[in-house]
């Protein structure tokens, strides 16, 4: 059953203030998706489908014409979910590549003292940005980008008063070791945030940090007027973690992807 809170995240997707000149956005009343250069699936993805369309295979030659030679997502959330649609997607040739749910939590809960061991920071520096980046990759066991270029035009969206892209680092009072990170993103108009890139280095789990960025998230996004931030949690990883911190679930939404479209 779709909520009001799975159509204001489906309208926080399609609000691609984000994208910058990574990637194109075709839109149209019935379909919405990006399309780029880059070989990234995070560029190269369909994010809206009407319920009432029933052009699918017109749509998916679309897609699979602007994704040419690249990767290619479909991020489907429940507003836009119809059986028909998944079964045409999959008899394209993409493949089911995880579920999530939709998860919020109202910015003014309750939450659990953050350790005195720990402090959180709002990244605004470049050597804070390696920061995060370095408890990526040692969390997720992939190399994002590290290149101080990069990382400097990234920098640029999330320092200032009126950023809507913020981040976060844990870091470990005596050592000044990082230790964990998320990102949010701020959508004012609809009164939510986008959380993401939430992690904590393995040897720094259980110590309470991880629920310590979530806070500094939630107080960061009541100051700028949010009721509710969330995120889209992976079913079987992230879904239990942001349930024992108090989350409330919502609809599901579906990822099919490919990795070469012809």
């Amino acid at each position: 059953m779709v909520d009001q809170f799975d159509i204001l995240f489906e309208q926080a997707m399609c609000d691609h203030w984000w994208v910058q000149d990574n990637a194109q956005v075709v839109k149209k009343p019935d379909y919405e998706y990006l399309k780029s250069r880059n070989d990234h699936r995070l560029y190269n993805a369909v994010i809206r489908v009407s319920p009432k369309t029933r052009q699918y295979q017109q749509l998916i030659d679309e897609v699979m014409l602007a994704h040419k030679g690249k990767g290619s997502e479909w991020r489907i959330g429940a507003p836009s979910y119809t059986t028909e649609l998944e079964k045409a997607v999959l008899s394209a040739g993409y493949k089911v590549d995880g579920a999530a749910d939709a998860w919020t939590i109202q910015v003014d809960a309750a939450r659990p003292p953050v350790p005195s061991s720990i402090v959180v920071k709002r990244v605004a520096t470049l050597q804070d940005m390696r920061d995060m980046y370095d408890i990526m990759n040692q969390s997720f066991d992939k190399r994002n980008p590290t290149e101080d270029s990069e990382l400097t035009k990234q920098l640029q969206m999330c320092t200032g008063t009126n950023a809507r892209c913020l981040r976060f680092v844990a870091y470990d009072k005596k050592t000044n070791q990082p230790l964990s990170t998320g990102g949010l993103n701020l959508y004012p108009e609809l009164a939510v945030g986008f959380m993401w890139g939430g992690c904590t280095i393995p040897q720094a789990r259980g110590r309470g940090v991880y629920s310590a960025v979530v806070t500094h998230r939630m107080l960061h996004a009541q100051k700028r007027g949010i009721a509710r931030i969330g995120l889209y949690a992976i079913r079987n990883t992230s879904g239990p973690i942001v349930k024992a911190q108090g989350f409330d679930k919502h609809g599901p939404i579906h990822f099919w992807g490919r990795d070469h479209t012809p």
